[in-house]
């Protein structure tokens, strides 16, 4: 049984649904009601890695939050992008995608930065969940994006494992 206390913070709520969904726990309706509560409300305190980790652990749940969730965890993105590592917004794009989930154009945009941002230490990892995230959603990012993008390739290409050229292409 999750529960869901009024003293949560924004990690505890990130921690709680990771720790989920990590274990591969399914929580039925109520406590998933319950934790998409705590989401809403702990939202605008949540940092970089809470919301991606949020985000990740519904993905690989293959729970869509609800619409107030949603919006929350977008507002979050676009709040918090500017401190978002690069993994952080590998997992965003990689979790968006999976739940084949299409962010707002502010969402898109602050994502599309924290690439930009990010992809000169950007790993083969997240260049492949990022690049097989855009292909999922049928969506080119913005030239600047792609540029980032195409030299991380560059750079990490050939190190790459089979599975992350895989995901790339």
């Amino acid at each position: 049984m999750v529960r869901v206390g009024p003293r949560m913070n924004a990690q505890d709520v990130a921690n709680t649904l990771w720790s989920v969904s990590t274990l591969g726990l399914m929580p039925g309706p109520k406590p998933w009601t319950a934790l998409e509560v705590a989401v809403v409300r702990v939202g605008p305190g949540m940092n970089a890695q809470d919301a991606a980790n949020t985000l990740w652990s519904a993905a690989t749940l293959g729970m869509m939050p609800g619409a107030e969730a949603r919006a929350t965890l977008e507002a979050a993105v676009v709040r918090v992008s500017s401190d978002m590592s690069a993994q952080d917004a590998a997992n965003t794009f990689w979790s968006v995608s999976t739940l084949r989930w299409m962010p707002g154009s502010e969402a898109w945009a602050a994502l599309e930065g924290a690439v930009v941002r990010e992809g000169a230490v950007m790993n083969a990892q997240d260049a492949a969940n990022t690049v097989k995230a855009l292909a999922t959603l049928g969506r080119m990012p913005r030239a600047e994006a792609w540029v980032a993008l195409v030299a991380v390739v560059v750079r990490v290409g050939p190190g790459m494992s089979a599975q992350d050229v895989t995901h790339t292409l």
